[in-house]
């Protein structure tokens, strides 16, 4: 889970597995413009990504196309290298398409799936910067960002078993919905022209094609 994207620089990134979370620093500046002591090197990270890679886990995400841009910009291409999926497009799918009651994202998901409020970002960086956030409390902010990954984990756990009980809904999910996720990631770092009315009417299709296939 990557936690906050800064003039092109990732921060850093959380990753859970088990019952804890952790927050690796990799580009945090300290008060005088400095970089953080508490950042990893590039190597280090490295041997992490590579870790992750030769594990051959499935490395679950919360908007993948957001964190599948960023493990790029770090250096790492998980798009293409190692098997992942998104737990927004999973919540979304056992919706049925519909919208989801108080949104699609990680910290309602948290709530309304597993019962567990998450910390805001207002309440870590109340000035909407969450580097400064970091070298005021690093506690709080390490906390903050390690809990995304928990949470991420958690709700895919709870979910899986609802979507594995519909063999329909897992191969939408693993044949259609996931490589959706890695498309939508290229979209957004090359740009796409699109025709607002085409899709308007694909929506009205899928959502209908989803519901029938649900029953």
């Amino acid at each position: 889970r990557v936690t906050d994207l800064t003039e092109g620089r990732i921060l850093g990134f959380s990753l859970s597995c088990y019952s804890t979370g952790v927050y690796i620093a990799v580009n945090h500046r300290d008060y005088k413009g400095h970089p953080h002591e508490a950042n990893l090197s590039k190597e280090q990270v490295a041997s992490i990504f590579q870790a992750i890679k030769d594990s051959g886990r499935l490395v679950v995400l919360a908007n993948a196309s957001f964190d599948l841009k960023a493990a790029r910009l770090l250096g790492f291409n998980i798009r293409d290298q190692i098997p992942h999926c998104d737990i927004l497009m999973c919540a979304w799918l056992l919706a049925r398409g519909k919208r989801v009651k108080g949104g699609l994202n990680l910290k309602n998901l948290s709530k309304t799936i597993i019962g567990k409020e998450m910390m805001t970002f207002a309440e870590v960086a109340s000035d909407k910067n969450f580097e400064l956030a970091f070298n005021r409390d690093q506690d709080k902010s390490v906390k903050y960002a390690s809990d995304d990954a928990l949470r991420t984990k958690e709700v895919w756990e709870k979910m899986l078993p609802d979507l594995e009980a519909n063999d329909n809904w897992l191969k939408v999910f693993w044949e259609l919905e996931t490589p959706v996720t890695e498309l939508v990631a290229h979209m957004g770092e090359v740009g796409v022209q699109i025709d607002s009315e085409y899709l308007t009417e694909l929506d009205i299709q899928f959502t209908e094609q989803l519901t029938e296939i649900g029953r």
